[in-house]
């Protein structure tokens, strides 16, 4: 439910909103698990354990990392350990990283499409057989709760920078997130 950019002009492209449960992300409290999982990221994308603000496990057994934005931007593409981020058995799924980005007025016809994103993420699933996920929609049933109460609001934008990207706007309400992006029709039948 999202795309790299603004909607195209052939016409092909609709906005849709897709309704998902809230999952949150418990704090890692033990000291053996976090040391395990700063290892684990600094093999695996070269983040160093003090650019780590949070470290929590999702409901669907994804490790949330929150980072710091500059270090965040850092990891780029090449030469990312995938099989280093399987050493910590603690979760289940994947790993989101992100950032929060800082709060700046932008002109609807400045930002890209409109939207001003609030928060940056990336999600790696190598223990679901995916190495790095485009945009996320299960990620975003953490993000969007975690963003909202961090930032004090109950609709967020994130950007998910994998290499395709896309944006996905987050409402969360009673419990339910909703998501709502562009998409493009990529085949009829």
């Amino acid at each position: 439910a999202a795309t790299s950019g603004p909607p195209s002009s052939s016409g092909r492209s609709t906005r849709i909103t897709m309704e998902f449960p809230e999952k949150s992300a418990e704090k890692l409290e033990k000291g053996e698990d976090m040391k395990a999982v700063q290892d684990m990221l600094q093999t695996a994308l070269k983040v160093s354990p003090e650019s780590i603000l949070f470290m929590g496990l999702s409901s669907i057994g994804d490790l949330l990392i929150e980072l710091v934005l500059e270090d965040f931007q850092a990891i780029g593409f090449e030469g990312l350990d995938y099989n280093a981020l399987l050493s910590y058995e603690g979760y289940s799924r994947g790993v989101i990283i992100c950032a929060q980005l800082p709060d700046i007025e932008v002109a609807d016809d400045q930002s890209d499409a409109g939207q001003t994103p609030d928060f940056l993420s990336r999600f790696f699933g190598p223990k679901a057989g995916v190495n790095e996920d485009p945009v996320t929609g299960s990620a975003h049933c953490v993000l969007a709760p975690y963003f909202c109460t961090k930032m004090g609001k109950n609709k967020v934008i994130g950007h998910q920078v994998s290499q395709r990207g896309g944006y996905v706007e987050c409402s969360v309400e009673k419990g339910r997130v909703k998501m709502t992006g562009s998409a493009v029709t990529s085949m009829d039948g």
